[in-house]
């Protein structure tokens, strides 16, 4: 895949470190499209701790999904945008993946602005994490 929304997703200038909390095939993306970044997870069995945190990340019945961020080193949460009466349906099973694909992040996570077609998040208790920006 090339994009989240069928258009090519944003060239961004990511800080120094980054390392992207993403789903495992986002990662294959996000590597493809900015080489000056780390990914947590890609869909290969060799990669099977950084699947895992991801998966526990996004499970329901995970009490504390930052333990897994924070495990992983991870400095961003990255989804694609999605428009909330497409991902509505899944609701139920994935509640903090549609919060997080349509813009309504949990009270610990805090959006970057101006990334269209992916929605990029930054850990809200940590200040010195910063968001990327439109790279030239």
């Amino acid at each position: 895949a090339e994009s989240c929304t069928g258009q090519p997703l944003p060239r961004l200038a990511w800080p120094q470190g980054s390392r992207l909390f993403t789903p495992p095939a986002m990662g294959l993306l996000m590597m493809d499209q900015n080489a000056d970044v780390a990914v947590v997870a890609v869909p290969f069995h060799t990669a099977a701790s950084g699947l895992e945190r991801v998966y526990r990340f996004f499970d329901p019945a995970t009490a504390e999904p930052m333990r897994y961020f924070d495990e992983a080193g991870a400095t961003h949460v990255v989804t694609c945008s999605i428009e909330p009466t497409i991902a509505e349906r899944f609701q139920t099973a994935q509640p903090l993946a549609v919060a997080l694909t349509t813009g309504a992040p949990p009270a610990w996570l805090k959006e970057c602005p101006g990334v269209a077609a992916l929605r990029v998040y930054v850990p809200a208790a940590r200040s010195e994490v910063q968001c990327p920006v439109p790279a030239n």
